[in-house]
């Protein structure tokens, strides 16, 4: 199944790259030619980080490529060993099935052996020659450490899932050639964070004043200490920015007062910013403290992540980056508290529910990094759907959104029967259905469900002859009418393209039925009748079904 919301990241990365290229030296290769570089571009900044002019640099595509499309290796002795090689296959439609032949697979792991094997090829051409020349002297001038190659077929089409099972691809692993299949079912992985360096201002252990606060037992250990907003800049930067929100329960409010004044309070008095901010907090799977003889120490943490002070972190960073020579002095002085504590996944949350006071935090934030709901939104993803589940989510390679909290108003109208008070208060949904809908027992069913709440929201929003008051007041009222004209709807196993025809005839009777329930009431109250009364009220749904039984 084509995974909707990775392709148009693909696609998107395609495109940007086919324009890098068409400005470069390359700008005579053809089309198809510039978009399959695009493609290996596209791979080498995904999945090793490189920037356009760098992965560019390592494409080998052409004439005698020996369908090696893009060699790529560090020569960072840590990871000088891993060789990363691309074969790619344009295709002009996305999720054409037409792409790698079995001989062209062959032909390229053919040619990762003979490399691997100290051979050349027959024919080659300049740019290929030269990195395999490249690589093979930093071999040997780090004493030839052994070397495994992560070898990717790449296409914006769908590779066969019999090709991946051929026997010279499964007889890869004992060459340590590690094959990776990249097309419109799978592109891109969720990044972590490894590792990550802090330089902060901690006593010596021997010091045991009360100004430094240390704990270790059963539930967390850690340590507050504090830190220059310069070195927690570099910090955020180097561990890979937005990744270290990850497990945040929000990204950047970017409208918020409160970080408005986080950044003014940082500009005009940066010895004070430590106490006037609530500080920065990071869980984290260990760390260790390292002593410089300086005054700074070195804390290393594996696998950090900020769950309280994300908003002060995100805000400064985008400072940093816009104007850090122009407020130099303020990033320079300025100081942070810093709590970081090697904690369990499960205590983060009450850690970032503790600590958080500026941006006031709600049950929605707090349920944010669910796993239920991260299995809901994997789901919704590969139908181009994003689930929203915190503020400042990445929202460009989804084709629609729809938040946690009206995906459940929703749910609540179709499947609960309870269209009033999906209308009166999307927060008291939220809590009466989200332990029903998001638990451990989440499953792809449930999923199903979701997903066709989405769909029939969007069939009503896309209604754009009918009035947009009545559509806009009575919309979980219209949902809750549509199912009992029509059962099918509430049948996930109808494919999208079927149930329109379910949803075409159930609207049009529910949207007369509010019609006419608008009438009645608006001739029964006179200038008493409010719309959004009507809607919000637990008569409604008595009203709908009285009509409902009338009609039938």
């Amino acid at each position: 199944m084509i995974n909707k919301t990775q392709l148009n990241k693909l696609r998107t990365l395609i495109d940007k790259n086919k324009v890098f290229i068409e400005n470069s030296i390359r700008k005579d290769e053809s089309n198809e030619k510039k978009y399959s570089m695009g493609l290996s571009m596209s791979i080498l900044m995904e999945y090793q980080k490189l920037n356009q002019n760098t992965s560019f640099d390592f494409l080998t595509d052409g004439g005698g490529d020996n369908k090696i499309d893009a060699f790529y290796f560090t020569d960072d002795e840590s990871d000088l060993s891993e060789l990363t090689i691309i074969q790619s296959k344009y295709k002009l439609k996305d999720g054409d099935t037409s792409t790698f032949s079995e001989d062209e697979i062959k032909l390229c792991i053919s040619s990762c052996k003979k490399f691997l094997n100290g051979e050349n090829f027959q024919t080659t051409n300049d740019a290929l020659l030269k990195k395999m020349s490249d690589y093979r002297n930093l071999l040997k001038e780090n004493d030839f450490p052994p070397v495994t190659i992560k070898l990717f077929f790449a296409t914006n089409g769908i590779i066969h899932d019999g090709h991946k099972k051929l026997n010279e691809v499964l007889e890869c692993y004992e060459s340590n050639i590690f094959p990776v299949f990249v097309d419109a079912t799978q592109f891109g992985f969720t990044q972590t964070i490894d590792s990550g360096d802090l330089m902060i201002n901690l006593k010596d252990d021997n010091d045991k004043t009360d100004s430094i606060f240390q704990i270790d037992d059963e539930l967390f250990s850690g340590r507050v200490a504090s830190c220059s907003i310069y070195e927690l800049m570099k910090f955020y930067q180097n561990s890979g920015e937005r990744l270290l929100l990850n497990k945040n329960v929000r990204f950047l409010i970017k409208n918020s007062t409160v970080n408005k004044e986080i950044k003014q309070s940082f500009i005009d008095d940066p010895i004070r910013f430590c106490f006037l901010n609530n500080g920065i907090t990071i869980i984290c799977n260990d760390y260790s403290i390292n002593h410089t003889g300086h005054p700074s120490n070195k804390v290393s943490m594996t696998k950090p992540s900020i769950v309280n002070g994300g908003q002060t972190i995100a805000t400064l960073y985008y400072l940093y980056l816009a104007k850090y020579e122009e407020y130099r002095d303020q990033f320079e002085k300025a100081k942070i508290i810093v709590r970081f504590y090697k904690s369990p996944i499960e205590y983060s949350i009450k850690i970032a529910k503790a600590t958080n006071s500026q941006n006031p935090i709600s049950n929605v934030d707090l349920k944010a990094n669910d796993n239920a709901q991260e299995f809901a939104k994997n789901y919704l993803a590969k139908y181009g759907v994003g689930l929203i589940t915190k503020l400042g989510e990445e929202i460009t390679f989804f084709d629609d959104i729809i938040t946690n909290e009206f995906l459940l108003q929703i749910f609540a109208s179709l499947y609960y029967d309870d269209p009033a008070k999906a209308k009166t208060s999307k927060a008291s949904i939220f809590k009466k259905y989200y332990d029903l809908v998001f638990n451990t027992s989440i499953n792809e069913e449930i999923c199903q469900k979701l997903y066709r709440c989405y769909e029939v929201s969007k069939y009503i929003f896309n209604q754009n002859k009918k009035d947009k008051v009545i559509l806009q007041n009575a919309l979980y009222s219209i949902i809750y009418a549509m199912k009992l004209y029509n059962k099918n709807i509430l049948n996930e196993k109808i494919p999208s393209e079927q149930i329109i025809q379910h949803f075409n005839s159930s609207f049009e009777s529910s949207y007369t039925l509010m019609e006419k329930i608008i009438q009645q009431k608006q001739t029964e109250l006179k200038t008493k009748f409010s719309m959004n009364n009507l809607f919000k009220g637990n008569e409604i749904k008595d009203l709908i079904d009285l009509e409902f039984e009338e009609k039938i």
